[in-house]
Parts: structure tokens; sequence; C-alpha cells
């Protein structure tokens, strides 16, 4: 059932053409399609207590990553190494105690879900802050550079128009500079 649902999810994305989306000359569109079968099947695999979900886990959180990236996601970078470290903790212990029994749903269940809530809240915080300190600098650059060319178009322009008449220095703007130098 478990292979039914994985073809089933490739199918239909690459009917709908999800596997032609291309960014900065990657093949996105594949590897998010490849990506979200092998998410599915991570999940159906650990449900099982099979821990070879775990291990296609950290696969999936590596692909998931560029994926999303790739897409916008520049705060990827911070939140997917803690699904990676999640999906690799988890291989490692599955791995040394095969016996386990998941834990009935207690207070630490929910403890682990508001603690994955506020690091994500955070994480993205943290990186919306970041983008936005580089935002303000590249705004402060570019005004910058863009007061450096207006200034440098209108000493080209006073220079060309001392020469060339009072109406081409009006049009200009380099007239105060122009009438100095004469």
């Amino acid at each position: 059932m478990d292979v039914i649902g994985v073809l089933l999810v490739l199918v239909i994305s690459f009917a709908l053409g999800f596997h032609k989306t291309i960014r900065q000359d990657l093949p996105i569109g594949i590897f998010s399609t490849f990506g979200a079968a092998g998410s599915m099947m991570v999940t159906r695999l650990v449900t099982k207590r099979n821990n070879i979900g775990n291990l296609i886990g950290l696969l999936t959180a590596v692909n998931s990553a560029f994926v999303d990236y790739y897409l916008g996601n520049d705060a990827a970078f911070l939140t997917y190494p803690i699904s990676f470290l999640g999906a690799g903790i988890s291989y490692l212990y599955w791995k040394r105690r095969k016996d386990r029994i998941p834990r009935k749903i207690d207070s630490i269940y929910f403890i682990n879900i508001g603690f994955a809530f506020v690091l994500g809240i955070a994480l993205n915080y943290i990186h919306a802050d970041t983008d936005d300190d580089e935002y303000e600098h590249q705004r402060q650059i570019g005004q910058r550079d863009s007061k450096q060319r207006r200034q440098t178009k209108t000493d080209d322009l006073g220079e060309h128009d001392h020469y060339h008449g009072a109406k081409a220095q009006r049009e200009s703007g380099a007239t105060e500079r122009c009438s100095a130098q004469q």
C-alpha cells in the first residue's frame, strides 16, 4: 500500500508538471517531487516502527532544506538542521534499542510540541531580524551609490554644459556650479 501511495504522489506530481520547476539552473521541481514521496515514506515507516524511516528522514531533511532555500525560504538553513538532528538522533537511538515501545501521549508529548513551536518561531524571527539588518544595509548602500551617481552625472554635465550653453546647464541642474566657475 505504501508503494501505491508513493507512485500516486509521483505520477500526479509529474502529470501536473511540478518536475519542470527550475531555479538557478537546478531542477528544484524534481527534488521537490521526490522529496514529497520520500517524506511520505518516512512517515509511513516511522509509524510502523521501522528505523529505515529515520534514515530516509535524514536525506529528506537535506533535500527539503535545499528545495525550500531555492524557493525563497532563506531561513531553511536555520530550521532544517534541527530536523536533520532529530532524525539522526532518532535513527541512532532506535538502532541501539530495537525493542523500544512508543510513549503514550503525556505531558512530555505536549512539552515537545511546545518546544518545537517556540524553537521554530525563534529561528524564523532570528532570520527575519538578520534579513532586516541586511536589507537596511543594502538600502543604505543603494542610497549612497545613487547619490554618487547623481553627483557624477551632474559633475559630468556641468563640465560639458560650461562649454555648450546655459540652456543645457538649466536642464541638467548644473547652473550654480558652472556659474561659480565662470
